[in-house]
């Protein structure tokens, strides 16, 4: 019987964040989105490294790279988010997936849910995902950051799939990107502010915890 081919992939990992106000954090490209003066004013985010895997090579632009990495491998990567101002703000993460050609040709047909980012902190972020095609995942810290608190990290590891039907020899020397968006809301009148910006409808408790988000 013909022995299976292991796939190897060159695998580059762009983690992008967009903050509503901050700057350049280690090998983080930023800018600023500062939409409606409710929910922007005195708002400051930074988005923060924990641990990375040994031996993963930063360049310049932002890209995190690894070199052949096999199906089946993870990589170490922590990520939270600080409050850099006098506001307390709820924090929204975007995270989305998805593959790359060399020419960085974006390749939507590509299975983005190859590319894992679980555990996910189901504790203290309400996590939505893109029922689809697994591409978009959106994290809602509950509780609102005082000034100088951190979040749990939203983000530990990726992983990149075993082989199989859906990682086939077409993916070698492709890309797998993460890109990660930060933004802020400030708690007071966190309620309004988050309809009017974000396009969704919060619950809170007594505790001003976010309990359910819905569109």
């Amino acid at each position: 019987m013909k022995k299976d081919r292991i796939v190897k992939l060159c695998v580059a990992v762009i983690f992008v964040s967009v903050l509503v106000v901050g700057g350049s954090i280690a090998f983080f490209r930023a800018e600023t989105n500062a939409t409606s003066p409710m929910s922007s004013t005195n708002l400051g985010i930074e988005l923060m490294e924990g641990k990375t895997e040994e031996g993963t090579q930063i360049l310049s632009d932002g890209t995190v790279v690894l070199d052949n990495v096999s199906p089946g491998a993870t990589i170490d990567k922590q990520l939270y988010v600080e409050n850099v101002k006098e506001s307390p703000s709820y924090i929204r993460v975007t995270l989305t997936k998805y593959w790359e050609d060399a020419d960085g040709v974006k390749l939507p047909e590509k299975a983005a849910e190859q590319i894992i980012v679980d555990p996910l902190d189901e504790t203290n972020w309400i996590v939505q995902r893109d029922e689809a095609n697994d591409e978009v995942i959106y994290m809602y810290y509950k509780a609102p950051i005082e000034t100088g608190e951190v979040t749990t990290n939203f983000l530990n590891q990726v992983k990149i799939a075993q082989s199989g039907a859906d990682l086939d020899n077409s993916y070698t020397n492709l890309k797998a990107k993460v890109d990660v968006e930060v933004d802020a809301i400030q708690q007071y009148a966190a309620q309004d502010a988050i309809l009017a910006e974000w396009g969704l409808e919060v619950a809170f408790d007594q505790n001003g915890m976010i309990t359910q988000v819905e569109e």
